[in-house]
């Protein structure tokens, strides 16, 4: 019941930054990146990386299913965000933790969230069905 719900609430988190991302990138960079030192607002790659949220976000969903292969979607829609996080991580090492609404944002949004889809999703692919 914990998995399914974190599944359920990931994979909904995910799916509606992509969606916010795919339609307002403007609105979605004012926001979310706001004064962190990221380099110019670009159009196209919000919109690229809103399509890889709301994929994975989609893969997450996917393990909420019965059957064989929810475990293996819900393991797939973990992986991109991981590798975001780990991205953040390596910056963070090089250029020192980010303070205030940053560190939350990056904190909470990327990295903590990213870790939990991967649990859960490792917890749905272990629990087989």
């Amino acid at each position: 019941m914990v998995v399914r719900l974190g599944l359920a609430l990931i994979g909904l988190f995910n799916i509606l930054n992509g969606l916010f991302m795919l339609a307002a990138p403007d609105a979605w960079f004012a926001r979310v990146i706001g004064d962190m030192a990221m380099g110019p607002m670009d159009d196209h790659f919000i919109r690229d990386v809103g399509f890889a949220y709301a994929a994975s976000g989609t893969g997450l969903l996917l393990g909420l299913r019965r059957g064989a292969a929810a475990g293996a979607f819900a393991l797939a829609g973990s992986v991109w965000p991981v590798l975001h996080a780990l991205f953040h991580l390596n910056l963070w090492a090089m250029h020192g933790i980010p303070t205030g609404m940053n560190l939350i944002n990056e904190g909470i949004g990327v990295v903590v969230l990213s870790a939990l889809g991967l649990l859960v999703g490792w917890m749905r692919f272990k629990q087989g069905d």
